[in-house]
Order: structure tokens, then C-alpha cells, then sequence
């Protein structure tokens, strides 16, 4: 089971994006996030495998999270 992580500021893409990988059967979708501005907490708490960050987010952005 791979666990995935998303954080995406277009609340439609998120949405979808969301919809789509916890439909997955061989992935555990983690959940998805706005922007970066917890991210050492999400990321402690649900230690996702994969990370799918959009780069360009209000508040913490993408560069800034990784």
C-alpha cells in the first residue's frame, strides 16, 4: 500500500485529484491540504511515501514546504 500526501490550492483540482486517489484500491489516500503552512505536522502524523505539491500556494508555498 503506498500512502499519498496532497497539497493543491485550486479547491476543484484538490477535489478531484482527491476523489481519484482514494479510489485507488493500492493506495491510501492521506488527505489534502491548501497549502504548506503545517506541513511538518501533517507530515509527522500521516508519513505519507509519496508528496504531490503543487509549487505556487498562498501562505507557505510549495518551495518553501519541501
Amino acid at each position: 500500500m503506498i500512502k499519498v500526501a496532497l497539497f493543491e490550492d485550486k479547491p476543484d483540482l484538490r477535489e478531484v485529484m482527491s476523489n481519484l486517489l482514494d479510489s485507488e484500491d493500492n493506495i491510501q489516500f492521506c488527505g489534502a491540504w491548501e497549502n504548506c503552512d503545517q506541513v511538518k505536522r501533517i507530515i509527522a502524523i500521516h508519513q505519507p511515501h509519496v508528496v504531490l505539491m503543487d509549487i505556487e500556494m498562498p501562505g507557505t508555498n510549495g518551495l518553501q514546504g519541501l
